[in-house]
């Protein structure tokens, strides 16, 4: 078997492109004057690089590793849950974005505050930072299984210098200099994944065809047959087609209430430049994740194929493709996809890393802690913040190393599980504040300390202690969470007293009328307040 290497020339690329991005993120240091330009790039930023942007932030590292080692692994089914995605975008942009888009708040959680109480604010604002930070430690144990495989570094050791040099770009420019080195990164990483399969299509006979062929030979294309158990509803089905049916009612509301999401759509403009944001961002990634897919599958071709006498003995997709990368492709190409890795993780680490500081600061910061600052106050504490959070990250990213290295847990798996299970114990905040006019603060807190507990012990009973061949479907997790927290908190307001008239108002129901007639709220920070004397 060969050893995983690097030559000269692939760290000449790795450094060459590591200073050119540190470059960039220098030419925004300084120029923000207040919290607006730091978190929101001014309100002004280009739309399609905000799209551009926001694609390179969700599709991270994880996904550079995850969605080939998907791919090789099992095949493309996962790809199909990628299209089911865009049939809740119209109503989720248009009704939900809208509404907070209207209701001109920083962070989505300032509308908890109106519909419940200040501390159902703070309360998801906290489970935001919580999730958030979980899915950057992911994604920093995405970088370091391909450190591990490249240069031999420990996962340990990876983390902690990759984490603290992707600080360095979220501290330096605010949202402006995430976007546009965004923007980079994204071609550097497209570009390295697209030499892949263009490397295979020209090694394995029949090029795309031949591929595609043996793929679906050995079970590798979109295994959606009867008996593969993808129209089966069986919690111990892998991929099943139920639970992204089920899950869809909730995604209509991911980009209104995801920070990360509603942070991008916002720094684009008004409205309408917010819309093609987001249509370009949706409509773009889905042949960009095809080919993130199609990748694995083109990787497992080759190693079957005119490869097979390299391959090592049981060697997963995550590592495959890391392994592919370091053995098989040309010098120089080699040091590009290891860019591209990079590239993943710094974008989403500075963006992530941005939208917990915006969080902190809007939601924690400035109405418990420090209230009526000047703006200069707000935006010292942003940059604080934003370096507190990257060494908090930095932890998780070490936790998740302890709970899932070694544990034969695919990449896609601990994603979808660490973020499905977080993000569902405040999700239905939201759900139920938009939708049911009944629900209450203190329903809320019930359906919220019910998912917990239900969650948590289906997620370590019936996944993590239980052998690959055993557990339930990582899709589940997210899914069954959310419903708990939901019908829980549902019907426990009805238990509790009615919210106030007022606070019923703020149901997505009416937002239309209070729009045409002006009553619709808005919230005015005592920042722009000061800024504007």
């Amino acid at each position: 078997m060969e050893t995983p290497h690097l030559h000269g020339l692939d760290y000449i690329v790795i450094i060459a492109y590591l200073a050119g991005t540190l470059l960039l993120s220098f030419r925004f240091h300084g120029k923000q004057k207040s919290t607006k330009d730091y978190f929101f790039g001014g309100g002004k930023m280009c739309w399609w690089a905000v799209a551009i942007s926001l694609f390179a932030t969700v599709f991270s590292a994880i996904s550079f590793i995850a969605a080939p080692g998907e791919g090789y692994n099992h095949g493309m089914t996962m790809f199909i849950g990628n299209i089911l995605a865009l049939i809740p975008l119209p109503v989720g942009l248009y009704v939900f974005v809208r509404f907070f888009y209207e209701l001109r708040v920083r962070t989505c959680n300032e509308y908890l505050e109106w519909r419940f109480a200040p501390v159902i604010r703070l309360i998801s604002s906290i489970g935001f930072t919580v999730l958030r930070s979980v899915y950057l430690g992911v994604v920093l144990y995405a970088t370091a299984l391909v450190l591990r495989t490249v240069i031999g570094w420990p996962p340990y050791l990876s983390i902690t210098i990759v984490g603290l040099f992707s600080l360095v770009f979220a501290y330096m420019g605010g949202m402006t200099s995430v976007v546009w080195t965004d923007v980079a990164q994204f071609f550097i990483l497209f570009g390295g994944l697209l030499f892949v399969v263009l490397f295979c299509i020209w090694r394995v006979p029949g090029g795309v065809g031949g591929i595609w062929s043996y793929a679906v030979e050995h079970g590798h294309g979109f295994n959606i047959s009867v008996e593969s158990g993808f129209w089966r509803f069986d919690p111990k089905v892998r991929i099943a087609i139920w639970w992204w049916l089920l899950n869809m009612p909730l995604q209509v509301f991911a980009t209104a209430t995801d920070q990360m999401k509603l942070q991008r759509a916002l720094s684009s403009g008004d409205f309408r430049a917010i819309g093609r944001t987001m249509w370009t961002y949706a409509g773009g990634a889905v042949p960009v994740i095809f080919l993130f897919y199609f990748a694995g599958i083109s990787i497992f071709a080759y190693f079957r194929t005119v490869g097979a006498q390299t391959l090592p003995q049981d060697l997963n997709g995550d590592s495959a493709f890391n392994y592919f990368i370091t053995t098989v492709l040309p010098l120089g190409m080699r040091g590009l996809l290891i860019s591209g890795v990079l590239a993943a993780v710094i974008s989403t680490v500075d963006s992530v890393l941005n939208s917990l500081s915006t969080v902190f600061v809007h939601d924690i910061y400035t109405p418990w802690i420090a209230p009526n600052r000047k703006p200069e106050h707000y935006l010292a504490m942003a940059k604080n913040s934003t370096l507190a959070f990257g060494v908090f990250t930095l932890v998780m990213g070490l936790l998740i190393v302890k709970v899932f290295d070694g544990g034969n847990f695919p990449l896609t798996e601990v994603s979808e599980v660490c973020l499905g299970l977080f993000g569902a114990f405040t999700g239905s905040f939201f759900i139920l504040g938009l939708l049911a006019p009944r629900a209450n603060t203190k329903g809320i807190l019930c359906g919220m300390v019910m998912s917990i507990v239900i969650g948590c012990t289906i997620t370590y009973a019936f996944y993590l202690s239980k052998p690959a061949g055993q557990r339930i479907s990582f899709m589940f997790i997210g899914l069954g969470t959310n419903m708990v927290a939901i019908f829980s908190g549902l019907v426990a307001s009805l238990f509790f007293e009615k919210p106030t008239e007022e606070q019923r108002k703020l149901v997505v129901w009416g937002m239309f009328r209070r729009i045409k007639d002006g009553t619709l709220p808005r919230y005015d920070t005592a920042e722009e307040e000061a800024t504007a004397k």
